[in-house]
């Protein structure tokens, strides 16, 4: 008899077509989950329900976040269907899964990353590469929570995935091959319409400016017509004439912001004696420098100038440390670091014989911090490190006792030093536990944040305020403790923070999200002999601490009057055109600004390749995105005018 093998028939083209519509179904079922979610995300985010959309408006902003997926998918995509014709489906199917898996996934993240934080998945994932940026906000719990959200969601790609596929199958079950060819040409086709329509709809959309909002958000850039068309288009009259203003103003700085002036030392009259002592708390509220929470720092405020309306110029660590140490916007911050210029503070008081120190009990590798906290500023640094890398508040303790000992020297000293215990998770020694119940710090610590973020209940966002508030409490202890021990006739001290911290009051968590007043308004306190006791509620900032010092041990008002910030011992005018009260808030970036001037709040966008600045539109103090039509301040050039004197000042 004769053996009879059964032969696999060859690929055909109707089974390339069933392959396709697969892929093409598999992927809009995904997008559409990801629609959804980052309408939720982004509408919330961005007050969509103060921004009196329209049917037209909503259309085009759901277009652009289901062509968000599609866009990187494309090449995938054509180059698994040409697989298919090459006779090879496996490969093929295996290109399309595994691009779809790492788009939606990151996709995915990136959505948890803006509801929780407020910052893309971008700017967070370089944590992981820093032991010591990992260890502050949350250490291994925060990798546990991101392995948690991977895990749910690859089982959710995968299973829409499976019922894709096999409502495929079963629609094409037993068609013929005309209709299979049909069917996946005319998938190809809404593909193609899903990922140009949105495109052509935004170069005529009457209200651009929402545009730009939502698309700096996004992970994926999409091509859209030029930010100026958009900007001109807009029909907000009052951001028209601002931004024509800076288009006209900006050319002449571009090019000088590249680059950071060198920091002249200033001449002091006579020779200083006294010590002075920055202290830099971590995440340290506004609010938090009361009678209730901090009795001691609150008493010793009373003796000096106490400015209850201070800005920190930035919602993070690395900005809000430079602006202290340097007295300059942190607009400058990369280009002074890049040409290695120190801070014009530490210049000046080693000319005139201090010797400066820092004291932290991390080593500050973190966003180029290490390069000016470093002997380009300081003479001595000292890192309180403790066996276990947690114990904060024993690193605290052990720096404070450091600088007790180097106040004893017979030569004046500048000593800056950085309190970490208020950094999230809030760490404290047993014994301050005051305020109960606290959030518990346990391996599934940051996946907590993450599954309560979005509610803020009042129980879980109450536990994690009383955690603040016992390390507000270790912590005023041990500073009021050695504020106790210092004559205040020969040392000048200074307590205020690096920046604020959010417990959803702006509808985020922690900090370095947000250009709103909890993440940028810290207390600031400066006591000691030359400094006036007296409570200010004008507005005042970080870069007025350099030349207030200064000033304060003899340097005269006109050779300060080339740094960024002004002396708060000179009184400020307060007539309504005057721009010198303005503030410029500074995101991690360094490419998004707020400008605070007459209680308003101006965002700014600046593209430093494209040398261009231009305007999104207003905030409120959360740092949310007023309505579009919102009446605010009708002398457009008054905002021209202030940012080209900030710009000015810049390039000095």
């Amino acid at each position: 008899m004769q053996n009879k093998t059964k032969v696999k028939p060859p690929q055909t083209a109707s089974n390339n077509h069933q392959h396709l519509l697969e892929m093409l179904f598999s992927v809009f079922t995904v997008s559409i989950l990801l629609t959804g979610m980052a309408w939720f995300v982004y509408s919330k985010s961005q007050h969509w329900e103060l921004m009196d959309l329209k049917l037209s408006d909503k259309a085009v902003l759901l277009g652009i976040l289901f062509n968000q997926p599609l866009l990187p998918l494309s090449l995938a995509l054509a180059i698994s269907w040409g697989l298919l014709y090459l006779k090879r489906p496996i490969l093929a199917k295996s290109i399309t899964w595994g691009a779809s898996w790492v788009v939606f996934i990151w996709l995915g993240l990136n959505l948890c990353s803006l509801s929780i934080l407020g910052n893309q998945l971008s700017e967070r994932i370089h944590f992981l590469g820093n032991d010591t940026a990992l260890e502050m906000i949350g250490g291994m719990d925060i990798v546990y929570s991101m392995i948690i959200a991977l895990i749910i969601f690859t089982v959710l790609i995968a299973i829409l995935i499976g019922i894709s596929k096999l409502m495929v199958s079963r629609l094409l079950h037993r068609r013929s091959a005309e209709v299979k060819f049909l069917w996946a040409s005319s998938a190809a086709l809404l593909y193609l319409f899903f990922l140009i329509a949105p495109v052509l709809a935004i170069s005529s959309f009457t209200r651009p400016i929402l545009i730009l909002r939502l698309t700096e958000m996004l992970p994926v850039s999409l091509p859209l017509a030029s930010v100026k068309e958009r900007l001109e288009a807009d029909p907000t009259e009052l951001l028209r004439e601002i931004n024509r203003g800076l288009d006209s103003i900006f050319p002449d700085y571009a090019k000088k912001l590249k680059s950071a002036p060198p920091a002249d030392a200033i001449k002091l009259l006579g020779t200083p004696k006294n010590n002075i002592v920055v202290i830099i708390i971590e995440s340290y509220r506004h609010d938090s420098l009361n009678k209730n929470q901090m009795p001691k720092l609150n008493e010793w405020a009373k003796s000096g100038l106490n400015l209850s309306r201070h800005y920190s110029t930035t919602h993070t660590s690395h900005l809000g440390f430079f602006a202290c140490l340097y007295g300059r916007s942190p607009f400058t911050y990369h280009q002074t670091l890049d040409a290695k210029v120190p801070s014009v503070l530490t210049k000046t008081l080693r000319n005139a014989g201090y010797r400066t120190t820092f004291l932290a009990g991390s080593d500050m590798k973190w966003e180029r911090m290490n390069e000016y906290l470093s002997e380009l500023n300081f003479d001595e640094i000292i890192f309180d490190k403790q066996i276990d890398s947690w114990n904060w508040y024993e690193q605290d303790r052990g720096s404070l006792r450091k600088a007790e000992e180097i106040l004893t020297r017979t030569s004046p000293q500048l000593v800056f030093i950085h309190l970490n215990s208020l950094h999230f998770p809030y760490k404290y020694p047993a014994k301050f536990e005051y305020y109960k119940p606290v959030a518990a710090l346990t391996a599934a610590t940051s996946y907590s944040v993450m599954m309560n973020a979005g509610k803020a209940s009042k129980e879980f966002r109450q536990s994690w305020i009383n955690r603040y508030h016992n390390s507000l409490a270790f912590t005023d202890d041990i500073v009021g403790n050695f504020i106790e021990g210092i004559d205040p006739e020969k040392n000048i001290i200074v307590v205020t923070g690096d920046h604020g911290e959010s417990f959803y009051d702006d509808e985020t968590w922690l900090h370095s999200s947000r250009q709103s007043d909890i993440q940028t308004m810290v207390p600031m306190v400066i006591s000691g002999a030359g400094i006036p006791s007296e409570k200010r509620t004008d507005m005042t900032s970080h870069i007025d601490l350099v030349p207030t010092l200064l000033h304060t041990l003899g340097a005269k008002p006109e050779a300060l009057s080339r740094l960024h910030g002004r002396s708060l011992l000179i009184p400020r005018p307060t007539d309504e055109e005057n721009t010198e009260n303005a503030i410029l808030l500074v995101n991690s970036s360094v490419d998004h600004f707020t400008l605070l001037f007459r209680n308003q709040r101006l965002h700014l966008k600046y593209e430093a390749e494209k040398e261009k600045i231009y305007s999104l539109g207003f905030e409120n103090p959360k740092g949310s995105f007023l309505p579009l039509n919102n009446k605010l301040s009708e002398k457009p050039h008054l905002w021209v005018k202030v940012i080209r004197q900030k710009l000015e000042k810049f390039v000095r």
